[in-house]
């Protein structure tokens, strides 16, 4: 009977190791898996942690019973737990705790992830390498990917959409760059597979042919520093095989290939770099974007901007850092006004060794370093494997290590890492004395006993950690769709109270989206008062306990001045929008709203004026700011300084722009304003709106045959604007 269940206690938990292998294919978008908020993040993670606390669970049980389950001591065990214990020292001490415990719904990433992957950890290094399942379980890895990549294909092929909308294969992952480095573990995994089983036909050819597959994939999710990781850990490989076997003669043939391919693939990069302008290679979708790499390139300065903050940001806490999840205060308070046209709300550094700086100071760059050293020197050093097979293992690490400078992480490549680090710890760990306490096993009475605090302890937990995310991730798809009538929109009000009153886990997104569903039920002419008084409330004190939480976050103040300006609390808002740009004084974005939305709305054109040309000095080149500081300009009577800002940057002071068409007619330079709506409609005749705008600027202007004249040669152009025209007309002819 003690052998039957600590079988099936065994087969359990290998049978959910394996399981944990297929979570990248999960979606949660109310096919298989409920509909959630960010469905390829949630389900992914929500799957992960409920399988990891039952596989703990089961887990305690087994190496409590059976002592060849139970950790050992190696450095890569050590670096694994000091990254973890750290990791919740930092987050402890962070800016924000709550959010570093419990990230939010677009990344779930957290303290919370942080300590799944260490359990994880245990469970696969223990069990795995006890059960000598490594081979069968990169196999079905290496498996899974093949199945990715055939998705990928109908992707390519049109027979699937691209989620991210663009021509970069993401297949169930939602992110190119995500799909990127799955497949390059999965290379390296097959590699691997392949020197280990190089006798058998079958698997070279199989193995050679999934190696293909995977790296056209990669190719095509056009992440640039994948790539260079995969091209990185293969020189490493090479690298490898020519240090560590040169003084065993049965190599010689590995370590003369090694120095060929070294030598081919410096090759094929010079070859690569000369050919980079010619068509073939700058349009193509598997090398354009690879090919356009320079130290010129928008990606690339943006990089080096956001790691110029970020240095900053760590000088200033180097001790425990800003805590997970909270790079946004960084990226905010040294925002670099020259990267107005990036995304404008980073929330993280691009390089997972500076996030680990930015999240945990020093000894969270230190930690994060430490596991790839530990793995690393592990894998260098064992001698259970083969050369071949330990130089595929290390090129591994050195190829994630150099994505990693240019990229962060998701579950699945965190994942995949810890699979690499238990795999790591299982060929480096310590046996221990025979004598010692800890090799004893677990009486079953004990079992018996323990069993059950240990399963209410574990589904409870799971439950407690679980369930309120899950509910909320659904139930903001509730809140957020639009209901078939206006009856409706109390069930979209309770599923707001109820998400806010809930878990703090999406506790913000759900905040940032009421904000933007109570201005349009404010706008809905179905909806009655009372409702929209319910949602503007309901968003009101959501955002003020938000903003209450958490200090100094410019996004959530900036989000709350927007707001209060859509429904024309200007001197309400303004307290807000100061202190977004108290807490990020560079971002013109937050000056925009300052000055063209509140300031100028309100009618207080002198400061509005200075907090636009505050705007528009930061970085000249950026249109949107010349366009808000000439609006200014003109409304307050300075029109030679605001001519010559746009003659020297458009050559012309009737450039088609909606704002400064709105300017004009605000300061009533209607001359200027028909100019702009000439141009419109000089390259689309048809645009009744357009003839629309230019009969009313005459209208403005008081010229009553001009606006019939430009209604008349609307209708001409546009016989679908006919009627409207003829209508206008016949009422300004009755007015006369």
């Amino acid at each position: 009977m003690q052998s039957t269940y600590t079988k099936w206690l065994r087969w359990a938990i290998v049978g959910g190791l394996f399981a944990s292998l297929f979570i990248p294919f999960i979606i949660a978008n109310g096919s298989l898996f409920p509909n959630m908020f960010f469905p390829f993040i949630t389900g992914k993670n929500f799957t992960f942690r409920i399988l990891v606390e039952i596989l703990f669970g089961l887990y305690v049980i087994l190496a409590l019973r059976e002592p060849k389950y139970r950790p050992r001591f190696s450095w890569t065990l050590a670096a694994v737990g000091a990254w973890v214990v750290w990791a919740g020292v930092a987050d402890l001490m962070s800016v924000d705790p709550v959010k570093s415990l419990w990230s939010n719904f677009e990344r779930m990433e957290g303290f919370i992830t942080v300590f799944h992957l260490g359990l994880y950890f245990l469970v696969a290094s223990a069990v795995i390498t006890a059960e000598d399942l490594w081979t069968r379980f990169l196999q079905t890895s290496v498996g899974a990917s093949v199945l990715m990549a055939g998705y990928a294909l109908l992707q390519l092929g049109g027979r699937i959409g691209i989620d991210q909308g663009s021509s970069r294969v993401d297949g169930t992952l939602g992110n190119a760059a995500y799909m990127a480095i799955y497949m390059l573990f999965n290379i390296f995994f097959a590699l691997f597979l392949l020197v280990r089983e190089w006798n058998n036909r079958t698997s070279r050819f199989v193995y050679g042919i999934i190696l293909a597959l995977d790296t056209i994939v990669l190719l095509y999710t056009q992440t640039r520093g994948t790539v260079l990781g995969l091209v990185g850990g293969l020189m490493m490989a090479g690298i490898y095989l020519i240090i560590s076997t040169r003084t065993m003669p049965e190599y010689k043939k590995a370590r003369t290939a090694a120095r060929n391919s070294l030598i081919a693939i410096v090759a094929l990069i010079a070859l690569f770099v000369g050919a980079r302008n010619v068509p073939a290679i700058r349009d193509s979708a598997a090398f354009g974007r690879l090919a356009s790499i320079s130290l010129s390139d928008k990606t690339t300065e943006s990089r080096f901007m956001i790691w110029h903050m970020a240095w900053d940001g760590f000088k200033e806490k180097p001790v425990f850092g800003w805590g997970q999840d909270n790079f946004n205060y960084v990226f905010n308070k040294y925002y670099d006004p020259r990267m107005w046209d990036q995304e404008q709300w980073f929330d993280r550094a691009h390089n997972a060794f500076i996030d680990w700086s930015i999240n945990g100071g020093l000894l969270g760059f230190l930690t994060f370093i430490a596991l790839f050293g530990a793995a690393g020197l592990a894998l260098w050093r064992t001698r259970e494997l083969s050369a071949l097979e330990r130089a595929a293992l290390v090129a591994l690490i050195a190829g994630y290590a150099i994505h990693e400078l240019f990229v962060f992480d998701d579950l699945i490549s965190y994942v995949q890492f810890f699979t690499i680090l238990a795999l790591a710890h299982g060929l480096s760990q310590r046996e221990i004395p025979a004598n010692v306490a800890f090799t004893r096993p677990v009486s079953n009475e004990a079992i018996a006993i323990l069993a059950p605090i240990i399963a209410v302890v574990v589904l409870g937990g799971a439950w407690a950690l679980n369930a309120p995310g899950i509910a909320n991730a659904t139930g903001l798809i509730t809140a957020i769709t639009p209901p078939q009538s206006a009856s409706g929109l109390d069930q979209n009000l309770a599923a707001f109270k109820t998400i806010l009153a809930g878990s703090p886990l999406g506790r913000q997104e759900t905040v940032e989206q009421l904000l933007q569903f109570a201005p349009q039920v404010a706008q809905s002419q179905a909806a009655s008062p009372e409702i929209k008084q319910a949602f503007y409330q309901s968003a009101h004190d959501a955002i003020t306990a938000m903003t209450t939480q958490r200090k100094g976050d410019a996004r959530l103040e900036l989000f709350f001045g927007a707001f209060l300006d859509s429904f024309g609390q200007y001197q309400e808002a303004l307290p807000h929008l100061l202190a977004a740009q108290e807490a990020s004084p560079k971002k013109q974005q937050i000056l925009f709203e300052i000055g063209q939305n509140n300031l100028m709305r309100s009618g207080d054109t002198k400061d509005a004026l200075l907090v636009l040309q505050q705007a528009y000095q930061l970085d000249p080149s950026y249109d949107t700011a010349l366009i808000y500081y000439v609006s200014a300009l003109y409304q307050s009577g300075d029109d030679a300084q605001a001519d010559a800002l746009l003659m020297k940057r458009f050559g012309t002071t009737t450039p088609d722009n909606a704002t400064l068409l709105q300017a004009y007619a605000i300061a009533k330079l209607y001359t200027r304003a028909e100019a702009i709506i000439a141009t419109r409609l000089a390259s689309n005749p048809h645009d009744a709106q357009s003839w629309l705008q230019y009969a009313a600027m005459f209208y403005a202007s008081g010229d009553t045959a001009g606006t019939i004249a430009a209604l008349n040669k609307g209708a001409a152009a546009d016989p679908t604007f006919a009627t409207q025209a003829q209508q206008l007309i016949s009422q300004l002819q009755g007015g006369k």
